[in-house]
């Protein structure tokens, strides 16, 4: 089954900031009874480059058709 993944910028333990739309990488790792990590990479001239300027908090979000995103639950904000 295909599906898409997105991040999301949020303030440290607030709110949300918005869409990071254009990364260049993402590495995420959910290994059984154990620490997930995300690794990312984002181009300070992409649009979005402003949310994550400052310390900040990442959502990673999947979906399978493209309108309906889900936060993996074992991620929480990465």
């Amino acid at each position: 089954m295909p599906f898409d993944l997105r991040l999301i910028a949020f303030d440290p333990n607030g709110d949300r900031r918005g869409l990071l739309a254009h990364p260049l990488h993402i590495q995420a790792a959910f290994p059984f009874n154990d620490i997930p990590s995300l690794r990312f990479s984002y181009s300070t001239q992409a649009p979005g480059a402003d949310l994550i300027a400052t310390p900040c908090e990442i959502g990673l979000q999947w979906s399978s058709d493209g309108n309906t995103w889900f936060e993996f639950p074992e991620a929480g904000s990465c």
